[in-house]
């Protein structure tokens, strides 16, 4: 995916944005999210938001960069980043702020022997304090931004 974005940097701004659609991130919460430093990852937020696949406004200090949705390739990009990520990749992703016990995915996706028409095996040991409630949250987005049930 680096090949084709021009940068990893890019690619993993991108797996990230996937696994956050819909959501407000900052520079920070993307480079705690990758190997990145801030300000590259403020250079790449930057960079796509320049392209118009992102949104961004300021809330106090904060710089909130948005998917703008309605970007024509939008879908493909999500799509490809699914793809060169895996569905693994992007669930572990989204898991990350969850503060599990454990997670894992299982199945056809976990053995690289998934379909279109596949859905994805996950377990999860959730931490003490936590609740379904709030992994529902995340499956939902899940399942949106993998296209699967």
């Amino acid at each position: 995916l680096s090949c084709l974005l021009g940068s990893r940097g890019r690619a993993l701004v991108l797996g990230h944005l996937v696994a956050r659609e819909g959501e407000e991130v900052t520079a920070s919460e993307v480079a705690a999210a990758t190997d990145l430093s801030i300000p590259e990852a403020a250079r790449q937020l930057s960079g796509l938001e320049d392209l118009g696949l992102l949104t961004s406004h300021r809330r106090g200090r904060l710089r909130l960069y948005r998917v703008v949705e309605r970007y024509p390739l939008w879908p493909e990009l999500r799509m490809l980043a699914v793809k060169t990520l895996g569905a693994a990749g992007v669930v572990k992703e989204a898991l990350a702020d969850l503060d599990l016990e454990v997670a894992a995915v299982f199945g056809s996706v976990a053995g690289g022997l998934d379909t279109p028409q596949s859905d994805v095996d996950l377990l999860v040991d959730l931490a003490p304090g936590r609740s379904l409630v709030d992994l529902g949250g995340v499956v939902m987005d899940l399942q949106d931004s993998l296209a699967f049930k």
